[in-house]
């Protein structure tokens, strides 16, 4: 860890950053706490990881019947009702006019998340994982009906597969058929269903949107980041805010 902090401080002096961030802790006992805090790192608490592990279901029936009576109600008025409409790929060798579409979706969604704050992905990264074996783009089309004369693609999820997890990294929305068509919960819910059908154990559905993914089974995981800042008094500041939110 000292020879990971002397790193992670060259690199900060090299490109002049203010802060450095560990993130994604999920169980930190209190030696590895209490040696954050020695070298200068405060514990802050990040939105809740959402995560579906308990799948003891092997098709979308009996998916359907593992909801609580709420959660049946919600998937059939929100997700069922509207499960026809689409047409679900896994895309393979996409096209540079497939790659602009698909990083127009991710904007989409980018320049709509008010609750996690981040920076821009470059355009290029997005045809990197998309041949990259390691990565799947799930995508969402509706079917062409009176409005559209042909099939348009609402929705695309980059996940990311590693051993018994699947990991939806990166998401884009057509936003403008969300509210009729519910493009959103539609994806959330192929997700769930792809990483089952590919046998993983845990699909990390990740930050934000809580509700949304615990209706899917998604169970909610604390998770942490420890924060080193040049400026101390918004370090400081940062810290105090912290703990009174955690207090609240």
């Amino acid at each position: 860890m000292r020879l990971l902090f002397d790193k992670i401080s060259s690199l900060q002096e090299k490109y002049n950053t203010n802060s450095i961030v560990l993130r994604d802790f999920q169980h930190v006992d209190g030696e590895m706490e209490s040696f954050f805090i020695d070298n200068g790192f405060f514990k802050m608490a990040m939105p809740d990881n959402n995560v579906v592990s308990d799948m003891p279901w092997s098709n979308a029936e009996e998916f359907y019947g593992s909801l609580s009576k709420c959660s049946k109600a919600h998937f059939r008025k929100q997700v069922k009702r509207h499960q026809d409409k689409y047409e679900v790929s896994i895309e393979d060798g996409p096209s540079k006019k497939d790659i602009d579409l698909w990083y127009s979706l991710y904007e989409n969604v980018k320049n709509n998340s008010l609750e996690l704050n981040t920076f821009t992905l470059p355009k290029k990264l997005f045809s990197h994982i998309a041949n990259d074996t390691c990565w799947e783009v799930l995508s969402l089309k509706l079917s062409p009906d009176d409005e559209r004369s042909q099939k348009t693609t609402v929705a695309v999820v980059f996940s990311y597969i590693a051993g018994n997890n699947y990991i939806p990294m990166i998401i884009g929305l057509d936003y403008s058929y969300n509210k009729q068509h519910k493009v959103y919960r539609q994806a959330l819910y192929q997700v769930v269903m792809r990483g089952k059908m590919l046998g993983k154990k845990s699909i990390h559905l990740g930050f934000s949107a809580t509700v949304e993914k615990k209706k899917l089974g998604a169970v909610t995981q604390p998770t942490y980041a420890f924060m080193q800042a040049k400026d101390n008094y918004n370090a400081q500041a940062l810290a105090t805010m912290n703990l009174a939110m955690q207090a609240k």
